[in-house]
């Protein structure tokens, strides 16, 4: 819909619905200034607000940047932080759950693989439980002082699906934890919080492999329009190492 249809949604949605919270909050006997209650989406309100931040932002007190937000394929619309609810499944094992449009898919699996580095016979091995997320990995970090890997910081290794790309090896001792997995972490900034400030610590890009539809972006031409879980499957049947 246009923005003037939204708004017109909203309003009357805020004209049928909107005294409820306040007919709540004087059953509290909250003892407010009934007079001076506003719609914050009003014409006062949203010009008050507007200004307010262009201030801030000539100011240099504020700044606009990219985030990661949690977005439903299914809803198609971003869900809140405190909307999410997480489920662990370290202590069970895999579990098949029933997604939206999908049959059952298996959460919870370790997978293992490894990458080539560069002018070089090693390799590095990485374990997720999102194998599909590899294909926008775009570096890999290890602890420094991990006698495993330490010595393959600064070196390079080479992206199997996406050719000429070479994922940087960096030490990160925020990130990682030396006793879990393999030591080594995969990082798909675009897909993962944690590796998204990981990404900002060491100027890495942020290459989102999803669109909205939850299918492969022409980042991985192999990929391009296959839905996230056919992708999965089809990504188990290849060898990786």
């Amino acid at each position: 819909m246009s923005r003037e249809q939204f708004l017109e949604h909203v309003w009357d949605w805020t004209n049928s619905n909107g005294g409820h919270i306040e007919k709540q909050i004087r059953s509290l006997g909250a003892l407010l200034d009934w007079k001076r209650e506003f719609f914050t989406l009003d014409k006062a309100r949203s010009e008050a607000v507007t200004e307010a931040f262009v201030r801030l932002y000539d100011a240099g007190l504020i700044y606009r940047g990219e985030r990661m937000v949690h977005w439903c394929p299914h809803l198609r619309t971003v869900i809140s932080d405190i909307e999410i609810e997480y489920e662990d499944l370290t202590d069970c094992g895999p579990r098949a759950l029933q997604l939206p449009n999908n049959n059952n898919v298996e959460f919870g699996y370790i997978h293992h693989f490894e990458y080539q580095i560069m002018d070089s016979d090693q390799k590095i091995e990485v374990a997720t439980t999102r194998l599909e997320t590899m294909l926008g990995d775009v570096a890999i970090a290890v602890h420094p002082e991990d006698s495993r890997w330490c010595s393959y910081i600064g070196k390079f290794a080479i992206h199997p699906f996406r050719p000429g790309h070479l994922m940087p090896i960096v030490g990160d001792e925020t990130l990682v934890d030396m006793t879990t997995g393999t030591g080594a972490v995969k990082l798909t900034p675009a897909h993962d919080p944690n590796d998204f400030e990981a990404a900002k610590r060491h100027d890495l890009p942020v290459h989102p492999i999803l669109d909205l539809n939850a299918r492969i972006t022409n980042l991985v031409k192999r990929y391009e329009g296959r839905d996230r879980f056919e992708v999965l499957s089809l990504s188990l049947s290849l060898s990786l190492c």
